[in-house]
C-alpha cells in the first residue's frame, strides 16, 4: 500500500504532489503546462517585440509560486518531551 501511496508524487493531478511541491496552486501544473506556458511567453515577447515594446512581467502567463512559509507538520523524531511538558505546566 504504501508503493501505491509514493506513485501518487507522480500523478500531475494528485493533491499529493501538488502539496510535496509546495501547496495546492500546484495542482495539474505537470511538464506539458509548463511547456504550454514558456510557449505562451515566447509568443507574446515575439508579438511585443515586433511592435516594438518589451513584454510587461505581469502580461507573462501565471505560474504557482511556493509559498513563503511551509506549515509542516512534525514529525515523531523532533518531538520534545520536555518541551511539551513545560508548555502544559505554563
Amino acid at each position: 500500500m504504501l508503493i501505491l501511496t509514493e506513485h501518487l508524487k507522480l500523478v500531475p493531478d494528485s493533491r499529493v504532489r501538488a502539496l510535496t511541491l509546495g501547496g495546492i496552486q500546484f495542482l495539474g501544473w505537470d511538464t506539458a503546462m509548463y511547456a504550454q506556458a514558456n510557449l505562451y511567453d515566447l509568443i507574446a515577447s515575439l508579438a511585443a517585440g515586433l511592435g516594438g515594446k518589451k513584454l510587461k512581467s505581469s502580461s507573462r502567463y501565471p505560474r504557482p509560486t511556493e509559498q513563503s512559509e511551509q506549515t509542516v507538520a512534525p514529525t515523531i523524531a523532533a518531538f520534545n518531551v520536555a518541551e511539551f511538558m513545560n508548555r502544559l505546566s505554563s
